[in-house]
């Protein structure tokens, strides 16, 4: 009777693993399944929008930042100033614009005309 009882309870016990298994992986799909739907959404409305999704945006901005200090050490401290000396990525190179005046385009009056309110009086 021991060996029975035994048997069975090994037999249930595999049956509750195997039950609580199938719901993990079932979760597990549930949620891979929802992740790869908004990838998705937020992949249709990159291409619909034109728009980078914000995360994206924002890694790419943290990723930016943190090449500074990957490459040469902290701003300013003088620390790997002469991998920046040659201006390996272009961040020494410093451009001057010459300002200019717009002129006002040929043909037209110098003077910019805006309507002005009309202002009426009560009805009576």
């Amino acid at each position: 009777m021991d060996m029975i009882s035994n048997f069975v309870a090994r037999v249930l016990r595999a049956v509750v693993k195997l039950t609580l298994l199938a719901f993990g992986l079932v979760v597990m799909l549930g949620l891979l399944l929802l992740a790869v739907a908004g990838l998705l959404v937020a992949l249709l409305r990159y291409v619909f929008t034109g728009r980078k999704p914000v995360a994206f945006t924002a890694f790419t901005q943290f990723r930016q930042a943190s090449q500074q200090f990957r490459r040469g050490g902290q701003p300013g401290s003088g620390m790997g100033q002469a991998a920046h000396a040659g201006g390996v990525d272009g961040m020494n190179d410093v451009v001057d614009v010459q300002a200019r005046e717009v002129g006002v385009p040929a043909g037209s009056d110098n003077a910019i005309r805006t309507p002005q309110p009309q202002i009426q009086g009560p009805k009576t």
